[in-house]
């Protein structure tokens, strides 16, 4: 048996069997499990307060390699042109980057019609290749909530690479049948992690 599923499932009857205090204590152990993988993404979503961005950069610049997620929402105007600036200065550091957009949150993705996906997907898109002059591939669901209308949205929008956390096989088949390349990630941050008590 996959050593995910394990987890995933005794986690699961810890939680029915004890409650909450059981789940305090699943996400310690699933928090302290995920750390022995190395960070391979980060949800970019608060670029705009200086502390978060300041130790952001210097994150990306010891580790090129971590793909930043970046979240493409409606921001008032001037907040918009803040965190443009700050994405086109993160797009300098060479990181690889993919885009982030929180659709809808756990079971209620699925009274979000698949026009309405294809939208949003397709509007963060345009607006990260216009403004970073850059093209996008990579998409990571906001709070990895999805369903099939998601998929295909996603490769109708021309998205190549779906990451998602913690597949089952079930899932990565779902993904590859949409003709999708399934990225599973086993450690992410969001870039407020850096800072504590935002």
């Amino acid at each position: 048996m996959n050593v995910d599923i394990f987890f995933e499932i005794s986690f699961f009857i810890l939680g029915i069997l004890f409650g909450f205090g059981a789940y305090r204590l699943v996400v310690l152990i699933v928090r302290r499990k995920r750390r022995s993988y190395p960070v391979t993404e980060i949800h970019v979503e608060k670029v705009e307060v200086d502390a978060i961005f300041n130790r952001l950069k210097e994150y990306c610049l010891k580790n090129p390699e971590v793909m930043l997620m970046l979240m493409v929402k409606n921001w008032k105007p001037t907040t918009q042109s803040l965190i443009m600036e700050r994405y086109k200065e993160l797009a300098k550091l060479g990181n690889p980057i993919g885009l982030h957009v929180h659709l809808a949150i756990f079971s209620e993705i699925d009274t979000l019609s698949f026009k309405k996906q294809k939208l949003l997907l397709d509007k963060g898109k345009r607006f990260l290749e216009t403004e970073l002059n850059i093209k996008i591939n990579d998409f990571t669901p906001g709070w990895w909530s999805f369903n099939e209308d998601t998929l295909k949205a996603t490769n109708e929008v021309g998205i190549t690479n779906f990451h998602f956390h913690r597949i089952f096989e079930r899932e990565m088949r779902l993904i590859s049948d949409c003709g999708l390349t399934p990225v599973q990630v086993k450690n992410y941050l969001h870039d407020w992690n850096f800072v504590e008590g935002t």
